[in-house]
């Protein structure tokens, strides 16, 4: 898939940081490239006008003009209520990947128009290609300041709780982006923070070096759709490095969290004629009703442009979901971010217990002679009509996620091989197969 996914855009792989915004701007890339060590980064010392969160927040802005003087700095990062611009969030990347560098990876997946790097954290192991991915992303909105504290909220918690961490990486890799559009961050903090800046990635959209609100694009809405209009969209750096990481992480499960809102949003649902999706989504909600509280339930209109979700459903057809909380974007007290953080955080941990709950099937599908085959299709037993569909990787590996820890039949097909069908016992949670096919030729 990612292939076709490429060639909607062609970029460098080179990266710089920015030492000036917007005009004439950097050339976005899409790259992955793990991190060993960062170095410290200048601080960009540009003030914007009100209402930027560096003409509102004395704090922050004394500690943009003091960087250098490390006991200020140090300051500024232990109070994990402070929001972060994205040179600020580097140099907590920085200090985590310093301390825990044998506990997590850091990669390095863009670069954006403003020349910063998009990056993605995992808990796990990357050459473990076969086990199932969880997926987490923020800031998706630049606006919404509080979500990289959210992000980094999670990945600290499970580095300082190593029983809850190894207990989910017996399952799971998990994958953290706290910055999607670190270009939206910069213009909130350093330019104008208001309901519309920084919610899009800045991009110079009308051809002059001065940035206006409407400028940029809306990373959440630039994922392709099943109902395209009649321009074809250009995906951004950011769009492609997201798609491109779900898919070659083996991701089984989306969490994508926003602000400004209450809400819990699943995909729709309205094809799942088999019921097995609706089941399987539905029942997260379920499961987290004392953490959901009186968060809106409900599902996202085909066209959401919420579209992260909404991508990854339709492509892959397994849960995704936007958590909203809460209603105020910024700015906010710090009693307030406090309370918004430990909140989303245990929403976070019963997200993850839920996902430990449901039924998995992990496996390979190969020929007689033991070679992968990567067009193999995976399907749960119903009508031909109905049923849906999950592909396996180039390597021919696949993981499932299913609704119910009980004994399945899962059918397996491929062109130019015999159909096959396989009993799957997940009574106890998860089970690991192997699965050959015959050749139609070698029947005859």
């Amino acid at each position: 898939m990612m292939s076709s996914i490429l060639l909607w855009f062609g970029l460098t792989t080179t990266s710089v940081y920015a030492d000036t915004w917007q005009c004439p701007g950097h050339e976005p890339s899409v790259s992955f490239q793990r991190v060993e060590s960062l170095e410290p980064l200048k601080m960009d010392r540009y003030r914007g006008y009100k209402p930027a969160w560096m003409a509102l927040e004395g704090n922050y802005r004394s500690t943009i003009y003091n960087w250098t003087d490390m006991a200020v700095q140090d300051a500024y990062l232990a109070d994990r209520n402070n929001y972060l611009d994205p040179i600020m969030y580097h140099e907590r990347l920085r200090r985590l990947l310093d301390t825990h560098g044998d506990s997590l990876e850091v990669w390095q997946i863009a670069s954006t128009h403003f020349g910063y790097p998009v990056y993605a954290i995992l808990l796990g192991d990357s050459a473990q290609t076969n086990k199932p991915s969880i997926a987490h992303t923020f800031t998706i909105h630049g606006n919404e300041l509080i979500g990289v504290n959210y992000g980094l909220d999670a990945i600290e918690y499970l580095l300082e709780t190593p029983d809850v961490r190894q207990d989910l990486l017996g399952d799971f890799n998990l994958w953290f982006v706290p910055m999607v559009n670190p270009d939206g961050v910069w213009l909130s903090m350093r330019r104008a923070h208001a309901s519309t800046y920084g919610k899009k990635n800045g991009r110079n959209t009308d051809g002059t070096c001065e940035p206006y609100a409407y400028e940029g694009i809306d990373i959440s809405g630039n994922f392709p759709t099943r109902f395209p209009t009649e321009e074809p969209v250009e995906l951004e750096s950011e769009t492609i490095a997201l798609m491109e990481l779900l898919d070659r992480s083996n991701t089984i499960s989306l969490l994508s969290v926003h602000t400004g809102g209450n809400g819990w949003y699943t995909p729709d649902l309205t094809r799942d004629e088999t019921g097995v999706l609706t089941e399987l989504i539905d029942g997260f909600a379920t499961s987290m009703t004392t953490e959901l509280g009186d968060a809106e339930i409900k599902r996202l209109r085909p066209n959401s442009d919420l579209g992260e979700v909404r991508w990854f459903f339709e492509n892959y057809h397994f849960p995704s979901f936007v958590y909203e909380y809460p209603s105020d974007i910024a700015p906010m007290d710090h009693l307030e971010r406090e309370a918004a953080r430990n909140h989303t955080l245990a929403l976070i941990q019963s997200y993850w217990k839920t996902l430990q709950a449901k039924a998995f099937v992990r496996g390979v599908v190969v020929d007689q002679q033991g070679n992968e085959i990567s067009d193999a299709t995976l399907h749960l037993p119903q009508t031909l009509r109905k049923e849906f569909t999950w592909m396996v990787s180039e390597t021919g590996e696949f993981a499932l996620m299913l609704p119910n820890q009980d004994i399945v039949d899962l059918k397996v097909r491929a062109e130019g091989f015999v159909d096959a069908q396989k009993k799957v016992d997940v009574r106890e949670g998860s089970a690991t197969v192997r699965i050959v096919l015959q050749s139609k030729e070698s029947k005859k």
